[in-house]
């Protein structure tokens, strides 16, 4: 059984001391990701480390395990969405160091002296992975609300027509 993560983090102690903390966060600490989704496992599984690169800067990696449900756009019915992730952000004190970091390296703001909250990095993360749209494969739509081969009424006179039709359909 994980233990439940510390609400803080101070990656340069870590890093100093070169350890690695794992556990878990309850997934209704994670609000802006909650709105975003329908739902899913109640525990998020962190693992996260923090060490110096050869030029001394602070590399906080990091695995983020999840359970998530989301809402399908054909039928509107719940998609499961595992994730499995693994990040690498190089820590940084200002914008300009932000700026000046080799391409494909992701920057996270950090303060001098400020700790990180670790649910904001992880729900970041978690964000960052959710697709766009959100759709069963083809096929395992529970009822699409749509069907391809729906014919709708070519008489536009009555905006409601189309309404009228879809609503005969589904009887």
């Amino acid at each position: 059984m994980s233990q439940r993560l510390p609400e803080f983090f101070d990656p340069r102690r870590t890093a100093d001391l070169s350890k690695r903390i794992s556990g878990q966060i309850r997934l209704d600490r994670l609000s802006r990701l909650m709105g975003a989704i329908e739902g899913g496992d109640p525990m998020v599984e962190v693992q996260l480390s923090a060490e110096r690169d050869d030029q001394s800067r602070m590399i906080l990696s990091g695995r983020v395990r999840a359970s998530l449900r989301l809402e399908c756009q054909r039928c509107l019915g719940p998609v499961a969405f595992p994730v499995d992730i693994e990040f690498r952000l190089v820590v940084v004190a200002t914008l300009a160091q932000a700026e000046r970091l080799p391409g494909g390296q992701d920057p996270l703001l950090l303060a001098d002296g400020e700790p990180l909250r670790l649910a904001d990095t992880v729900e970041d993360e978690l964000l960052l992975t959710l697709p766009q749209v959100s759709m069963h494969k083809p096929g395992d739509c529970v009822e699409p609300l749509w069907k391809e081969d729906a014919v709708l009424p070519t008489e536009a006179a009555n905006p409601f027509s189309v309404l009228k039709a879809l609503k005969r359909r589904g009887d």
